[in-house]
């Protein structure tokens, strides 16, 4: 194929089959399959092990305070966005902190937060 020849349909419709399509999402499919599979064993091997349990304990707080530590850390002069990053931090801690539920925290900080920085512009 020549550098800069855009192909047609007809042409793409004839070097990909259906054959081949099939083929590319039974090997994902498959792919996918094993890895969550292994990743499910595995872990049932593992989970008694005291590593795993202290990760299991202190992981999803180290994750939290990562994530508010780059949330915050994008605050700039523009002080509409900056107060909106800091109310959507606070809103979602203190419901979390009231209700201990992260779906509910997550969603309600999201939305709060693009209820602020809409506010806010």
């Amino acid at each position: 194929m020549k550098r800069g020849v855009v192909m047609s349909e007809a042409v793409v419709r004839q070097a990909v089959s259906n054959w081949h399509v099939l083929a590319v999402v039974a090997v994902a499919a498959a792919v996918t399959f094993g890895l969550r599979y292994t990743g499910v064993k595995g872990a049932d091997q593992v989970a008694h092990r005291p590593l795993m349990q202290f990760l299991s304990r202190t992981m999803p707080l180290g994750v939290m305070v990562v994530l508010v530590a780059y949330t915050l850390g994008d605050l700039s002069a523009d002080l509409g966005r900056s107060a909106a990053l800091v109310g959507a931090v606070a809103i979602t801690a203190g419901l979390h902190l009231w209700r201990g539920n992260v779906a509910l925290s997550l969603i309600v900080g999201t939305a709060s937060y693009a209820l602020l920085a809409a506010l806010a512009a």
